[in-house]
């Protein structure tokens, strides 16, 4: 998984724009899933920027408090 973890790293900060969701209507709660998603897989990882990416996450004002969360749940499962 650490192998992956990198993409779904460069994936999550470089946005969602291109990605193709099932429609404008579903947009946000399919963006939401997949934001935490990424997010508990790359906290279940071993790649060593895991908890400096976790960590950016929790204190960034600019995702959701659903999003922080989660990253604050996938940090934990760190151990930091």
């Amino acid at each position: 998984m650490s192998e992956l973890a990198a993409s779904m790293m460069e994936l999550y900060h470089m946005g969602f724009n291109s990605y193709p969701w099932s429609g404008p209507a579903y947009e946000g709660t399919e963006r939401l899933a997949l934001q935490m998603g990424l997010l508990h897989a790359i906290g279940e990882s071993e790649h060593p920027a895991r908890v400096f990416f976790l960590r950016d996450i929790v204190e960034s004002r600019f995702s959701s408090r659903a999003v922080r969360l989660s990253a604050v749940a996938a940090l934990a499962k760190t151990g930091s």
